[in-house]
């Protein structure tokens, strides 16, 4: 079990892009690809629960060998809450050299979305390059490889951590390298919405 110490640790910039990650999703997942030195990390202070495919506590289920995931629990919820907060806090603290207008956005669900979309999420602007989808439990899961604009804005502001952003790929005589690092999916089904910029010439709703 945690201890107090444990649960009231302050996250590293990777462990709060989980929080903050996870604090977003509907059910307080975890990303599955955490890395698993991270995970057991966040188990010991209390922040995670492992839990099975159809939502029940792993540790309760004997010899259980199939797929788990990760959940906030209550002090993760704390500990993601307390990230969000001193985040927004420091964005407030800065001044702006010169305030830009936003653009308009509209909401979309993921069956809308479409190629050259910008969507608005955690601070990024993230723009719909290609579609892919799968069948999961009945529903269709739209999954878009997306490229995201602002990188500039991102690095400075910490919207995420920056590894989150990177892609690999194999290359003969150097092994694995980074591939690119202004990467972002955005992926869901037809229940989840997303916040999408209206083109600037499009017209103004009556």
């Amino acid at each position: 079990m945690g201890t107090k110490t444990g649960i009231d640790t302050v996250p590293s910039d990777y462990q709060a892009g989980l929080l903050l990650a996870a604090l977003a999703d509907d059910r307080h997942r975890i990303p599955s690809n955490a890395k698993g030195r991270t995970l057991d990390i966040m188990v010991s202070r209390q922040w995670v629960r492992e839990y099975t495919a159809d939502g029940r506590r792993a540790a309760a289920v004997p010899n259980y060998s199939g797929f788990t995931h990760f959940r906030l629990t209550h002090h993760g919820i704390n500990a993601a809450r307390k990230v969000k907060a001193q985040r927004e806090a420091a964005e407030a603290a800065q001044t702006p050299a010169e305030s830009q207008p936003q653009p308009r956005t509209e909401i979309k669900d993921s069956s809308q979305l479409a190629e050259g979309d910008i969507v608005r999420e955690h601070g990024m602007r993230v723009r719909l390059d290609k579609l892919t989808t799968v069948e999961r439990q009945g529903r269709t899961v739209y999954h878009w490889a997306g490229t995201v604009l602002n990188m500039p804005e991102v690095r400075e502001a910490k919207h995420v951590p920056l590894s989150f952003l990177r892609t690999q790929k194999w290359e003969d005589g150097r092994g694995w390298v980074t591939d690119r690092e202004d990467y972002w999916a955005v992926q869901g089904n037809n229940l989840a919405t997303w916040a999408v910029e209206v083109p600037a010439d499009a017209p103004a709703p009556a």
